[in-house]
């Protein structure tokens, strides 16, 4: 049985045309209404923003090892190096 949450709080955003039409064909192509999937993507992104920034503990040989791959040197790869040079779509 699904949860519902009374909703009694307001958010008002202003924004361009251009992103209002973006995020209503987003909507639209998951079957939601504007408003459910503004709310439902912006959850999703808080929660991944939150979940990124938990403390974690580690005993003593874990953190070494965790310390040790953080200092490893880079390595050159170049599938990524020709992504990150590939103009972004969003821009």
């Amino acid at each position: 049985m699904a949860v519902t949450h009374a909703r009694s709080s307001r958010l008002e955003l202003r924004l361009s045309s251009d992103v209002k039409s973006l995020l209503q064909q987003a909507a639209d192509a998951m079957g939601k209404k504007l408003s459910e999937f503004v709310i439902d993507s912006a959850r999703h992104e808080a929660v991944d923003v939150i979940a990124d920034r938990r403390v974690f503990l580690l005993d003593d040989q874990r953190m070494a090892e965790f310390e040790a791959i953080l200092d490893r040197p880079v390595q050159e790869n170049a599938k990524l190096k020709k992504m990150m040079a590939t103009d972004n779509i969003f821009q």
